[in-house]
């Protein structure tokens, strides 16, 4: 047996219940209690080679650590802690030799007949014979424990460095004392969310440096949400890796004062390489507090080569205080203030590796220093510092700034009596049946059997929605349509818990669904901790999609593996098929937080005779609009086939991707008609993105259509080894830019993503989503080409509310001529209507008996006019209602013409509300332009149309078959839109408006 009392030593009972529960495919789970032990406990897969010198099957297909503990009253989680006897100080007291209490790790033989399987001395090492392999330590998986690594001063609480598929979930180190919290994080953008590590002389570690050895603690790409880490007396994060590290929701407290506490900075980007996409970072909503800083002390070091450059770097949302140099850059010049005890934000800053080669790179030779390209709103900024937004004195950090990014209430589990009631699929009444090789019959009644237990749960508020499937493989035959308030859940992934298609489901046009949701922007739904699973046969002829999602903001997903059978047995096909698969589907009110979410399809074809897949993709977002956040994603899709890119993204708003890791040589990403995208840290892109497209056009990242308000950072090319072909990035719009690969992106923009508005877990706005203020629309103004031959320039405006507005009105156009605009309108007319009535007119508004006057124009806050010059204008009060203006030019003259409309005065119960303009767009470029200016504090939220096919319902003709239209602010582009419906949230406003 084994103690959980805090006395004797469970090393040996702890080990060997670990390496059952691997062997048996079972979770290693811990009860309440504290463990003593006086060794590594050592989770280890053996992949040995095969007589022919080949590797054998690797084991993660059916293999995978997983170890839980216990969810006890008031968060309370089982411990494992280092004995205090001399033995265990002897292994566990030099830094120099760091020894963890946990030690996850993959072995690859390099030598046959297989080499003696033991471990050396020093734990961290590959045994004689053998290779560390992280990059296929694939879906291990520990969750919920505390580990009290007991004061010393070699210990290491967790050494995790996996790949894809694995995570660390709450958990918490005490490494007062000891070397570090954690060395390695599960990497390929799977990771860790809810850490906490108190001491150590590290609270993170990894990557090749981590363990004084190369290739050791490898992670590829770590996102990490949720993390607390104090009292490091050296650096709170350290690490090197190839993949940019994504960090969301943390707080770092450093005290310089404490007992061996170094003056290193919490967090450094260190120079390991000539790899310029080595050691990047990103990091969002967080807090870093430094206390007894010596003066001057860096916050945050970006020391590259310590002369010209640094790595590249993108924070948002970050607090600092304790100091004045918040950000350290070389080459730039970082962040600062003047008051180290106050609080300041980081609100928004980027660093791009100024380093690096442009091409051309020959075929044949793997390069790894690519030049870093940053762009604002169309414009290439060659500063290493190309954004730079710094509040100071902002007060302390929300106290939200780590709970938004976790899950509402933590994930669902079940661990018997004392659990949270659940409907448990096997039990009465339900009677779901476990095995693999079931008959279609038994799988039918699966259907009907979980479908009735999700209905169950969902009516009864005693289970409030939660559903079990317990340890083993469930085939259906239907899809399972998932209600608001449905919380599926299983043991695990990785042969624990399987959710799969019988192989009588054959689907041959659409594709079969496994899991649906009920399309509810109020629905809470959450599936996780499973297998999603379709027969070994070929997608492609017969079509899945394994996940279609349509719940709203506060919906999740945890955990998830989609497969095709043993996927990586690569069965050979060389189908033809005319309906395409997509592996995930989110459209309708599909929203949520979606954590560690990749999919993994079967390869079928030879890279020699790819299918032509152009339709195919692992996942497709399509005109959703609520707030969509992915916490470390992976896709793989088209490593054999042709298609055209692997995750699409149409019509679509409010969606944050956070970590990215790309394999595969067909488009990363496309973008078509969107607002409100962002993607922060994507890396591991090596494959011509032209390789499985067979376009030269093709890019790791495409923008079609309309895209604004979408960010872009760190997103970087890993290395390449054949000639440079295609781009990085590239939007397909007349004047649209390219970046060609392998240049990597610092920091793209176009417009402002809506941070504030659209956070995780948050309901998009209804109707404008405007809030109460006292903004108001103070000036509306057109810029148009006026001819006398083709008519009057009409603009019309609405006064909205009861009572009424005094408004001025002007045509201009000599007094465009200080402006810089010589081609004015030499002498503008114009009429106020309301309907078919004039209500007052002007030619030369400096004519004697006119209202209007400098002081006039000075009230409105109108630009001044020459008093001789022959521009028009009036003044008027009004009451609410529609009016419209008519300016003309006088015969035989042309030229630019702006026509404007300031409210000046009046009750309050009236309010100038719109504008519109009927003009004239030339195939020269000279179109109409519309400005308009809100006066007031705070905001409001506004509706621009550009009207065209509409227009023939009014016996309107020559009409602009397919208007685009851009908002600005100044000379930046904030927002645009080509297809109005395409994006679900302008659909709706646009109806309903």
């Amino acid at each position: 047996g084994v103690r959980n009392d805090g006395a004797g030593d469970a090393t040996a009972g702890l080990q060997q219940a670990v390496d059952d529960a691997y062997a048996n495919d079972l979770v290693a789970f811990f009860p309440l209690g504290t463990y003593l032990i006086s060794d590594t406990l050592r989770l280890i897969q053996w992949r040995p080679l095969n007589a022919d010198g080949t590797q054998a099957t690797n084991p993660y297909k059916q293999k995978s650590f997983q170890l839980a503990g216990e969810h006890g009253p008031g968060g309370t989680r089982p411990l494992i802690r280092l004995a205090p006897t001399a033995a265990t100080a002897a292994g566990f007291s030099d830094p120099a030799k760091p020894r963890p209490l946990l030690l996850l790790r993959h072995f690859e033989s390099n030598t046959h007949p297989d080499p003696p399987r033991i471990v050396p001395a020093d734990v961290m090492a590959a045994p004689v014979g053998w290779n560390l392999d992280t990059a296929s330590l694939f879906n291990s998986c520990l969750r919920n424990l505390d580990l009290d690594c007991g004061g010393q001063a070699g210990a290491i609480g967790v050494v995790w460095p996996a790949a894809q598929g694995a995570y660390v979930e709450s958990v918490r180190v005490d490494a007062r004392g000891a070397h570090a919290g954690f060395y390695g994080l599960p990497g390929r953008n799977s990771g860790a969310l809810d850490l906490e590590v108190t001491g150590g002389e590290y609270g993170i570690r990894h990557g090749y440096g981590a363990a004084q050895a190369s290739n050791r603690e490898v992670c590829a790409g770590v996102t990490i949400v949720g993390a607390r880490l104090t009292g490091q007396t050296r650096r709170a994060i350290d690490y090197v890796d190839f993949v940019p590290l994504v960090l969301i929701g943390f707080a770092i407290e450093k005290d310089f004062a404490a007992p061996g506490a170094t003056t290193l900075s919490p967090i450094s980007l260190v120079e390991s390489s000539s790899n310029t996409a080595n050691n990047t970072l990103v990091l969002l909503d967080g807090s870093i507090a430094l206390r007894n800083a010596p003066a001057g002390q860096v916050a945050l070091a970006n020391p590259g080569n310590g002369t010209t450059a640094g790595k590249t770097l993108y924070l948002r949302n970050v607090y600092v205080t304790g100091t004045t140099r918040l950000v350290q850059s070389t080459g730039g010049a970082g962040m600062s203030v003047t008051d180290p005890s106050r609080w300041h934000c980081l609100e928004e800053y980027a660093y791009a590796d100024p380093r690096g080669s442009t091409g051309p790179f020959a075929s044949g030779t793997a390069y790894r220093s690519f030049a870093t390209r940053s762009a604002i709103d169309g414009a290439i900024r060659t500063a290493v510092e190309p954004v730079a937004r710094l509040t100071v004195d902002v007060g302390p950090p929300p106290s939200d700034l780590i709970s938004r990014h976790l899950p509402t209430g933590g994930f669902p589990f079940y661990e018997g009596a004392s659990s949270p009631p659940a409907a448990v699929v096997t039990e009465a009444p339900f009677g779901a049946v476990a095995g693999a090789g079931v008959e279609a019959t038994t799988a039918a009644r699966n259907t009907t059997a979980i479908q009735a237990a999700i209905d169950a749960a969902a009516a009864d508020p005693r289970l409030a929605g939660r559903v079990f499937l317990p340890k083993g493989t469930f085939l259906i035959t239907g899809p399972l349509t998932l209600r608001a308030n449905t919380r599926l859940f299983g043991v695990g992934k990785t042969n624990l818990s399987v959710l799969g298609a019988h192989a009588s489901w054959q689907p041959t046009a659409a594709p079969g669904v496994l899991v649906q949701t009920t399309d509810d922007p109020a629905a809470t739904s959450y599936l996780g901790t499973l297998d999603l699973q379709v027969p070994s046969r070929n997608l492609y002829e017969n079509p899945f999609t394994f996940l279609h999602w349509r719940a709203g903001a506060a919906s999740m997903t945890f955990d998830l593996r989609a497969t095709c059978g043993l996927w990586l047995t690569r069965p050979r096909f060389d189908p033809e098929r005319t309906a395409p698969f997509v592996c995930s589907r989110f459209d309708g009110s599909a929203g949520g937080r979606h954590y560690f979410f990749g999919h993994f399809e079967q390869q079928f074809t030879s890279s020699t005779n790819p299918v032509n897949a152009t339709g195919y993709r692992s996942v497709v977002i399509d005109r959703t609009a609520q707030p969509l956040w992915f916490y470390g994603f992976n896709n793989e899709g088209g490593k054999t086939d042709r298609r055209a890119t692997d995750v699409e993204i149409t019509g679509a708003s409010n969606v944050v991707m956070l970590g990215l890791k790309r394999e595969g040589g067909a488009p990363m990403l496309t973008l078509r008609d969107c607002r409100d995208i962002a993607l922060l840290g994507g890396g591991a892109m090596r494959e011509n993105p032209m390789e499985r497209t067979g376009s030269a056009v093709a890019a790791y990242v495409e923008l079609a259509g309309v895209c604004s308000r979408v960010l872009l950072a760190n997103v970087l090319v890993q290395q390449i080894t054949e000639g440079a072909e295609g781009f990085a990035l590239r939007e397909t719009a007349a004047g649209g830019m390219t970046v060609p690969f392998p240049l990597g992106l610092g920091v793209w923009q176009r417009g402002d993503f809506d941070w504030a508005t659209l956070g995780p877990g948050s309901k998009a706005p209804a109707g404008t989503g405007a809030p109460a203020t006292d903004v108001r629309l103070a000036n509306v103004a057109a810029r148009v080409r006026g001819r006398a031959d083709e008519g009057p320039v009409v603009v019309s405006f609405l006064l909205a509310g009861q009572g009424t507005r005094t408004v001025l009105v002007r045509g201009v156009g000599p007094g465009l001529a200080g402006l810089g605009v010589s081609d004015g309108v030499p002498d503008p007319a114009l009429r106020l209507y309301r309907g078919q009535a004039v209500l007052a007119e002007n030619e030369d508004w400096g004519a004697a008996g006119s209202a209007v006057n400098d002081s006039v124009f000075a009230a409105a806050g109108a630009f001044a006019l020459p008093a001789s010059s022959r521009d028009a204008a009036l003044v008027a009060t009004l009451a609410a209602g529609d009016y419209s203006v008519h300016v003309t030019a006088k015969p035989g003259t042309s030229g630019s013409l702006v026509v404007e409309v300031f409210d000046l005065r009046g009750e309050t119960t009236a309010r100038l509300a719109n504008l519109s303009l009927l003009g004239r767009c030339r195939a020269d470029g000279d179109n109409p332009i519309i400005g308009f200016v809100l006066a007031g504090a705070g905001s409001r939220g506004v509706l621009v149309r550009a009207a065209g096919p509409t227009l023939a319902a009014f016996g309107v003709g020559d009409l602009l078959s397919d208007p685009i239209l851009w908002l600005f602010a100044g000379s930046r582009a904030i927002d645009g839109n080509d297809n109005w419906e395409a994006n679900a949230d302008l659909a709706g406003l646009v109806r309903t408006t």
